[in-house]
């Protein structure tokens, strides 16, 4: 049995003499060549995709686009085109509108925020429309006399009070700019105390504004 072995021994020694250096070369060489391949890989390249020519000119457009309205102002809108008129020949403010100040009723004696502008006049004068528009409402009592309320256009409703007499117009009519719609008189008996005027108050959806401002805008 150790004969044996020592035979098989022999033999190896004596082929490894003879043909062991060609093998470890054999062996060293291709393990450099795995080694090499293996190390030599690389994650792939992650290449994000491009639209198409297309689509890239539609996306530059779009930016300029957005960078073009960004730049220009969205217009606002504007009133209605109109003329205004002062609703006397001749304009002489006797009390002006202020909602800051009180003024003394002559009739009750009150103290309240005149919202409103008085216009001197001399009885029977012509009062016009101060603007296109349509009668919304008109009477006649003791405390205002003859009056109107006349609707101007973007929420302008104006008062046209303290006349002897409405001209031929009722709720519902139009009215130009210009065209007589009463009469002056004394003006409203809470400004008795006043030479005979116009009381003129208008509102811009209901809010007091100044009339004079209207035609001299």
């Amino acid at each position: 049995m150790k004969e044996g072995l020592r035979r098989i021994l022999k033999r190896y020694v004596h082929f490894v003499d003879h043909h062991g250096f060609p093998i470890i070369v054999t062996v060293c060489v291709a393990v450099i060549t795995a080694t090499a391949l293996w190390t030599g890989r690389s994650e792939p390249e992650f290449i994000a995709p491009t639209p198409p020519v297309g689509q890239s000119i539609s996306a530059a457009q779009l930016v300029q686009q957005s960078l073009l309205q960004a730049s220009t102002s969205t217009p606002s809108p504007t009133s209605t085109a109109r003329t205004w008129l002062s609703p006397l020949e001749h304009t002489e403010i006797l009390y002006g509108f202020s909602t800051d100040s009180f003024k003394q009723g002559n009739a009750t004696g009150l103290w309240q925020i005149h919202d409103a502008a008085d216009l001197k006049c001399e009885l029977g004068d012509p009062v016009r429309a101060i603007a296109d528009g349509s009668i919304l409402d008109n009477g006649e009592d003791d405390l205002n006399g003859a009056w109107l309320l006349i609707e101007h256009g973007d929420g302008i409703e104006v008062l046209y009070a303290g006349m002897a007499m409405n001209a031929a117009y009722i709720a519902g009519d139009d009215v130009k700019a210009g065209s007589t719609i009463g009469y002056a008189g004394k003006g409203p008996l809470e400004e008795s105390d006043l030479p005979p005027h116009l009381h003129l108050r208008a509102t811009q959806n209901g809010i007091p504004i100044d009339p004079v401002a209207l035609w001299l805008h």
